[in-house]
């Protein structure tokens, strides 16, 4: 609404009197079915001419209504002594002019509200995460501990820790004879329990910078139109030299939110946090993870900031509202100003008539951009924020599974001695034996 009604017009004198000069018998015409000879004389001469009894007024009066009556029943006259007489006139001079929406003290009251609203759901966020976390750091250090106790009590009733050499096999000979134990397939996961592959590909990456591209395209690049038709601004254009047809991008828009300045800064503001910054940030949190990725660089803080950030991305209620607008301006603006006059002018017979419409082309860019921004921001957040490798310094993933029932890494216990055991260090050998 904003961007519709926010009209400016540059004042050129010269281009005024040229207008003026080109278009007098239109002007005239729709003068005539506004007033009068003598509403019109009135207004010229700043006296009420019915009522004055002084003979040099009345003698005024008879002169302009003579005059007007001339220009009103004669189009001849405008074109030819009306033209001379307004090409005689000395112009100077210029400026500005414009027309602003100011908002009502509710509006502000609404932007507040929905900015603190989404500020503390996201500080919400921000403490349910670090309680997440401090919960499943809690859990992982408590099935440590558990474990740990349970090794050192070594409980009888578990036939796990049921003795794999007892007393009687260690008198025999056979007690020293060499003992093969299975240590899986070392090669399968030949690294180190905090050893990290990119949970990105390549091609997601580029699938990334896709996004930030359409995404900045999107904001920076026109995608709308604001187009004013009817009578009224056809003269305006021909005859003052008024254009206000223009193209709008979201970040002109957000500027032009807050052109009235005051109060209105709040207004810009809020477009320009859900609409323009909230996505640009995203996009280019995206870029980011997967560059860290790519460098293996833990992503876990900057997904859940892209996951943080989505509550400022507002593109579907903005792709709402433009369609409304473009459906429902045309016939509100085209009630404001109603002359039969108007019909002789415009080619619909309208006197104003204001359209805000979506350039298809380049509006197609926030649609991809917005799609792109939805999928990343989901994939990054799923994969990013789930895995996680180590928590509170423990290892939390899982280590790949062996290929091939078949392949084994059997070492001889005995070859890792040299010399003869004695009975303490084979009781200990035991001991590790059984917690393998």
């Amino acid at each position: 609404m904003v961007g519709v009604l926010h009209l400016d017009w540059i004042v050129e004198p010269d281009d005024i009197k040229a207008g003026l000069i080109n278009d007098l018998p239109a002007i005239l015409s729709i003068v005539q079915s506004q007033y009068s000879n003598a509403q019109l004389c009135d207004k010229f001469l700043k006296m009420n001419c019915a009522a004055q009894k002084r003979v040099v007024n009345k003698a005024k009066c008879a002169a302009c209504q003579a005059l007007v009556n001339t220009a009103y029943s004669k189009p001849e006259w405008a074109k030819d002594t009306g033209a001379k007489v307004l090409d005689g006139v000395h112009t100077s001079g210029g400026g500005l002019a414009t027309l602003r929406v100011v908002g009502m003290r509710g509006i502000y009251a609404f932007c507040g509200a929905v900015i603190l609203s989404i500020l503390l759901s996201f500080v919400i966020d921000v403490y349910d995460h670090k309680a997440t976390k401090q919960a499943q750091k809690e859990l992982v250090l408590g099935s440590q501990r558990r474990e740990q106790r349970n090794r050192q009590r070594g409980e009888d009733d578990d036939p796990l820790q049921e003795p794999l050499l007892s007393n009687d096999t260690l008198d025999s000979p056979a007690a020293t004879s060499p003992l093969e134990v299975d240590l899986g397939d070392y090669e399968s996961y030949n690294s180190s329990p905090t050893r990290r592959t990119t949970l990105f590909s390549f091609l997601f990456l580029l699938l990334t910078w896709a996004t930030a591209i359409f995404t900045f395209v999107g904001i920076d690049y026109s995608t709308m139109e604001r187009q004013v038709k009817g009578a009224g601004p056809m003269l305006l254009h021909d005859i003052l030299g008024v254009n206000w047809e223009r193209d709008y991008s979201l970040r002109s828009l957000m500027w032009t939110t807050g052109s009235a300045g005051d109060w209105d800064y709040l207004l810009m503001a809020t477009f320009g946090l859900f609409i323009v910054l909230g996505p640009a940030i995203r996009a280019a949190l995206l870029v980011a993870v997967t560059l860290l990725d790519q460098c293996n660089l833990p992503v876990s803080g900057l997904a859940t900031m892209v996951n943080f950030i989505g509550a400022f991305c507002s593109w579907e209620v903005f792709a709402i509202a433009i369609v409304m607008v473009q459906m429902l301006m045309p016939s509100i603006t085209n009630t404001i100003i109603n002359n039969p006059v108007c019909g002789k002018i415009s080619a619909d017979g309208s006197c104003l008539q204001v359209e805000f419409n979506i350039l298809n082309d380049s509006f197609a860019a926030i649609v991809v951009g917005w799609c792109l921004l939805v999928i990343t921001s989901w994939v990054v957040v799923k994969r990013g924020s789930d895995r996680v490798l180590n928590v509170g310094g423990a290892f939390t993933g899982s280590y790949p599974a062996v290929e091939g029932g078949n392949q084994h890494d059997y070492q001889l216990i005995g070859e890792r001695t040299s010399g003869a055991l004695d009975d303490s260090e084979l009781q200990e050998l035991v001991f590790e034996t059984n917690q393998v």
